[in-house]
């Protein structure tokens, strides 16, 4: 990857620079580094019967929250 990345920085042409970068895509799309699955919000409670004191955590947590 850093030699790919070199190649597109010394890249003296436009049409140099687009080779090199399709090349990029291509090495990332050879080794998967990652999968994005979706999008994560965290879980608001906002209404006047519904009291919570929780921290936003960096995961899904139900706990600290209560129903009058």
């Amino acid at each position: 990857m850093e030699a790919l990345r070199d190649k597109y920085m010394r890249a003296a042409t436009p049409a140099e620079k687009k080779a090199a970068a399709e090349e990029v895509q291509r090495h990332f799309v050879e080794i998967v580094t990652h999968v994005p699955l979706g999008e994560w919000v965290g879980v608001r409670a906002v209404r006047s019967n519904i009291e919570t004191r929780a921290v936003p955590p960096p995961v899904i947590a139900f706990w600290g929250i209560t129903k009058k």
